[in-house]
């Protein structure tokens, strides 16, 4: 795969050489991301461009001498070019000078990985014991193998609680783990407002879905035994693992619980647990322990804040004046609760048990479970990565295909992933769950550290603003013939097409699971499902061919953004 530097896009002092237009996708990732999270400007800063006439003083790119190839390259990791005002004076020396270069370029070196981990920050909430505890758990490097990477790595505050890097959302998936070249094969799941989700995945009555349980696959019952997860997962911290007894199904790391008994927060962790904490338990039950606060921090308010816009508004529970929506914003409220059928997923105003746990306000999400009909992401480097010495390996490599719920409930029948292959039943997706993915809460999906940080959105972080999830949403049963529908209830939906769909095809394409398969159209106010549609259709208009104009796609986007907490105090 080669990257395509965008000539054009540079100041003409600082064009690249043609040899170096060209690059390997590995070699111009470490050069884009030697600035990340170091917005560019947008006007010229003459000082830091006569900075930049003679800079770097380095030999970049190693051939032996300091020349305008080294400035090249200089001008692309600033930002394609836009050095008008990067790099910034990051060591705070009072000059820009190679020195900011360095910094910047070691912090973010390639795709590969492990990330920088972030650093510990203050607490915005009084914090109990437990809680605190948890954090120092999150944000501790030392708990990998080897040490280096912290749960915090793939879950950070400035982004809602999820991938910390601008250029792998851009480019790729998942944060990779602190073995280089180890990534996995879904984007990080947000910690916020996870712990409201219903223990365990149960098909619920009151909601007519699957709903419940942690990451997308909800494959753990509670945010406890999410946080069991990770650090024995080859692909994230790779601790050794052993079986445990003290919770089945869920290994621990015993290296991980004897690196507990000499942290830091040791002591804390006794008047939590008790002085004889690591005498009178086992060390698998010392790894429940560990989880334990964990999922006690995910619960506190420093992580469920309630404090966006929208929780300063007229709209919020109880209602506020404090903040007064847009026109936009107003707008796309009322296309969320009505015409474009986000609330259908993504609110639990009409779930009495989220709002009894919430006193009332809105978590954005039912935790239910959909499939969307989302393409691959073919860019995951989780499809090249079968080197079977690895553990997490991927065996099947670009055949790889992600059954989500399909992924969970199967194996615990006894049955192969998705009940498809050696081992099946014969029976098909008889639980109808292949390829849907837990719904997460829409609060913070546009918290970011600055404006032109890249999140990407989906299970499988294909998409990379929300203006093109919204745009998804409103089209995906669409071509660009106007009017030309596919149906994916056909046995080929894409045969004899005029237009060319406007989407790769869904990775799986299920009349049972798809939401909304035939791409019919929302209903209008009082008027009922055709008699000729199947009754078990899912999402019936919910997605793929909503109607929706340009402008109210940005009102939606606009109205999401209400929801990134910050703008208040938490509140409970």
């Amino acid at each position: 795969m080669k990257f395509i530097v965008n000539q054009n896009r540079l100041p003409h002092t600082f064009r690249i050489p043609t040899i170096f237009t060209t690059l390997g996708l590995g070699s111009a990732l470490a050069i884009i991301g030697a600035t990340e999270n170091f917005p560019t400007k947008n006007t010229a800063d003459q000082k830091t461009l006569a900075l930049l006439t003679d800079f770097p003083r380095a030999d970049l790119n190693g051939d032996g001498v300091v020349d305008d190839v080294d400035l090249g390259i200089v001008s692309v990791a600033v930002g394609y070019g836009n050095c008008t005002g990067c790099p910034e004076d990051v060591n705070n020396d009072g000059v820009v000078n190679e020195g900011d270069l360095m910094l910047v370029r070691n912090a973010w070196s390639s795709l590969d990985g492990p990330l920088p981990p972030p650093p510990l920050p203050p607490n915005i909430v009084p914090l109990t014991p437990i809680q605190q505890l948890g954090k120092f758990m999150v944000f501790d490097t030392t708990l990998s193998n080897p040490i280096g990477q912290s749960c915090a790595a793939c879950h950070t505050p400035e982004t809602g609680f999820v991938g910390p890097s601008s250029r792998i959302n851009a480019i790729g998936c998942d944060t990779p783990g602190i073995i280089p070249g180890r990534v996995g094969d879904r984007k990080p799941y947000t910690y916020n407002y996870a712990s409201f989700s219903p223990n365990g995945v149960t098909l619920g009555e009151r909601v007519g879905a699957y709903t419940g349980g942690q990451f997308w696959d909800g494959r753990a019952a509670n945010p406890a035994e999410q946080s069991q997860a990770p650090p024995v997962n080859p692909n994230e911290m790779n601790n050794a693992s052993a079986p445990s007894a003290a919770n089945p199904g869920f290994p621990y790391s015993p290296v991980l619980v004897e690196k507990l008994k000499s942290r830091p927060y040791t002591p804390l962790l006794k008047q939590v647990y008790g002085e004889n904490v690591f005498t009178t338990n086992s060390p698998d039950k010392i790894y429940v322990l560990f989880s334990e606060a964990i999922a006690a921090f995910e619960a506190s308010r420093e992580i469920n804040q309630f404090s966006s816009q929208y929780d300063s508004s007229t709209h919020a529970v109880p209602p506020s004046n404090k903040y007064t929506f847009t026109a936009s914003q107003e707008n796309g409220r009322a296309l969320y609760f009505g015409k474009a059928k986000c609330s259908q997923c993504h609110s639990s105003a009409n779930d009495s048990e989220l709002t009894a746990a919430t006193n009332g306000k809105n978590v954005f999400t039912m935790f239910c479970y959909a499939n969307l009909g989302i393409p691959k992401n073919t860019a995951n480097p989780f499809y090249k990565m079968t080197d079977p010495s690895n553990p997490g390996h991927n065996p099947l490599g670009e055949n790889f295909i992600d059954y989500g719920l399909g992924g969970f409930l199967y194996p615990k029948q006894g049955l192969p992933i998705g009940n498809v292959g050696p081992g099946s039943n014969g029976r098909g997706d008889f639980l109808a769950v292949n390829g849907m993915f837990q719904s997460p809460t829409i609060r913070n999906v546009d918290k970011r550290p600055y404006p032109a940080f890249v999140k990407n959105y989906m299970h499988n972080g294909l998409f990379k603003s929300l203006k093109q999830v919204v745009h998804f949403y409103n089209t995906r049963n669409l071509t660009t013939v106007p009017g030309e529908v596919i149906d994916f209830t056909l046995p080929n939906p894409y045969a004899n097409l005029k237009g060319k769909p406007l989407w790769d095809k869904p990775e799986i394409i299920s009349p049972l699971t798809l939401t909304n398969p035939t791409g019919a159209k929302p209903l209008a106010d009082g008027e009922t499902r055709p008699a000729n549609i199947n009754p078990n259709t899912n999402g019936y208009g919910e997605v793929g061919n909503l109607g929706l104009t340009e402008q109210e796609e940005i009102d939606l986007v606009n109205f999401m953004s209400t929801l990134t907490d910050g703008y208040s105090l938490p509140s409970n």
